[in-house]
């Protein structure tokens, strides 16, 4: 059985949210009072029946993840707990909603409700252009040849949380890998792109496991001599991995920088360099692991029950505009190397503040002009470059995006928000503590706290 004070903070942010989109229907149709009134004890009866169907269920049900239902971006997925109490189904209002609308009050609402529908999509385009950019660097040009054919794939997509790489520890995410493998929007990719983007096959999971692998597993019928051959195996597909992640680098450089082709293969060649540099490093480390382990299995008369993993994450691709050799190559561009590392800053960065105002209207259920607000106060919020995800961040990405202006911004920058939407805004923020680099989560589904780098 839930904790009353648990009880009430997720009675409390029910309210808030049904309050919210409650605001926002006698705003859309003009309601009148009574109209109010009778939406009003709707809104409650959808907000008690969540919660007791929620207190009726058996404590790891509600706690199989690590986020509760309300968490933010984990409330708003489908399904969920704040789809459980919304007024919309199928882009229609629930049939006790519709009961209380006149024929023009229901016009009214289907336009409105498929105008927010189509503004969710375009941020989730927004959001899928970005994390695409991060592994194939696309131009200015190519990102808008993407603006215009995605949405015809992504449209399915509002309310799920998305990765090239999905998990379910936190919050349950939805795989968009398929999307680097057919579509007209592919079709202004560079040889270089394409090849990177074959890496992430959706017809072959294993092979996005394995390039992006967190473990090595070892298994007791195996020697050691066998485990040492695997982390060999592992290295090789490390290497090509960075490599390809370099030479996109370069073929963006080419085309934005109009790079000759003497320079660009410069690029290349240094691209096997600081492949075979960083995979050195990040193989020296995990051969230690492997030797320290075989040294306590050996203490051990050489048995240890079951299959065993360490620690074997994949080459950050971050180490790569890190490493000297890489940076030495485009120091020779340098001009044009800053011109194209602003050009991409800036479109990323667009990106991340419409992504961000996307999650912010699923919670809020804002108006156009409380959209416009926003997007430029939350712009602001967000690195010069946008942001930038390692491997430790990127299951957590949705919600560091959204901690930007829930860190960021002061209520006097929300003025524009009414005061339901204000409720809600507060019930967001409740969920976290705030310190000058970090949000440290309260109240997790297991009963423990985290922290969450704030991006920068």
């Amino acid at each position: 059985m839930p904790q009353p004070d648990e009880i009430e903070r997720r009675l409390g942010r029910l309210q808030a949210y049904s309050r919210a989109t409650q605001d926002w229907v006698a705003v859309v149709c003009d309601l009148s009072d009574e109209q109010t009134a009778k939406l009003a004890a709707i809104c409650r009866q959808n907000v008690d029946r969540s919660q007791r169907k929620w207190l009726q269920k058996p404590r790891s049900a509600n706690g199989s993840r690590n986020f509760g239902d309300t968490f933010p971006i984990n409330f708003t997925l489908q399904p969920g707990a704040a789809d459980e109490i919304d007024l919309v189904r199928f882009l229609k209002p629930i049939n006790s909603l519709q009961s209380l609308l006149t024929v023009e009050q229901t016009e009214a609402f289907n336009a409105a409700i498929a105008e927010r529908r189509q503004f969710q999509v375009d941020c989730m385009t927004e959001q899928t252009i970005n994390i695409m950019d991060a592994e194939l660097f696309l131009t200015v040009e190519q990102r808008e040849h993407f603006r215009t054919t995605l949405p015809s794939r992504v449209k399915n997509l509002p309310g799920q949380s998305i990765s090239l790489f999905p998990q379910s520890y936190f919050y349950k995410q939805s795989s968009i890998a398929s999307l680097m493998q057919t579509g007209d929007h592919l079709n202004v990719l560079t040889d270089i792109q394409e090849t990177r983007a074959q890496g992430f096959s959706a017809t072959d999971r294993k092979n996005v496991q394995d390039i992006n692998q967190r473990h090595l597993r070892l298994r007791p019928s195996e020697s050691a001599e066998q485990w040492h051959d695997q982390l060999k195996q592992c290295a090789a597909i490390q290497r090509d991995r960075v490599y390809q992640a370099c030479a996109v680098r370069a073929s963006y450089h080419q085309a934005v920088d109009d790079l000759s082709e003497s320079q660009t293969r410069h690029l290349m060649v240094a691209a096997k360099g600081v492949a075979e540099d960083i995979v050195r490093a990040w193989k020296k480390k995990t051969q230690n692991i492997l030797t320290t382990i075989t040294q306590r299995i050996a203490v051990r008369g050489g048995q240890f029950g079951g299959n065993v993993s360490f620690p074997a994450r994949a080459v950050d691709l971050a180490l790569i505009d890190q490493n000297s050799i890489w940076q030495r190559a485009v120091a020779k561009f340098a001009n044009g190397t800053r011109h194209a590392a602003r050009i991409r800053g800036e479109s990323r960065r667009q990106a991340d503040a419409a992504t961000i105002v996307g999650f912010l209207d699923r919670e809020l259920w804002l108006h156009q002009d409380q959209r416009s607000q926003l997007t430029k106060l939350v712009y602001d919020c967000v690195p010069e470059n946008g942001v930038t995800f390692n491997q430790s961040t990127i299951h957590l990405a949705d919600v560091a995006l959204i901690l930007l202006p829930l860190f960021r911004m002061s209520q006097q920058d929300v003025s524009m928000l009414t005061p339901p939407q204000q409720d809600v805004w507060k019930t967001l923020k409740a969920h976290f503590h705030f310190t000058e680099r970090a949000a440290h989560v309260l109240n997790l589904a297991n009963g423990g706290s985290m922290s969450i780098e704030i991006p920068k």
